[in-house]
């Protein structure tokens, strides 16, 4: 009788372990995940400024009506609209790894 009271209670000190083993896993890999999503999403940010002060320094926008910026982890991109000399300018940066996408939109 005595051993198999012994044996229950181990296997309960499993049981408990390999549960408390699972949500330490799951915790690491949610802030694992969570840090590649904030690298990314500055990343972007990063591109996003850049691409503004780009077009802002663009004297003449009067024949342009979409700007690409080239790269393999994002996707750059700007559409042009002119109204009246005043430009609509919506920047679209989006990431080709995780769902993340920003966009701004400037009168110039």
């Amino acid at each position: 009788m005595k051993k198999s009271f012994v044996l229950l209670i181990t296997l309960m000190f499993l049981l408990i372990f390999s549960f408390l083993l699972v949500l330490i896993m799951q915790t690491k890999s949610l802030n694992s995940n969570n840090i590649t999503n904030q690298y990314i999403y500055i990343q972007a940010t990063n591109h996003l400024k850049f691409f503004t002060s780009y077009i802002n320094s663009i004297p003449n926008l009067n024949s342009i009506n979409k700007l690409e910026l080239k790269n393999d982890k994002f996707k750059i991109f700007a559409t042009i609209e002119n109204n009246n000399n005043k430009y609509l300018i919506n920047i679209f940066v989006s990431s080709n790894i995780k769902d993340i996408r920003l966009h701004k939109k400037l009168l110039k």
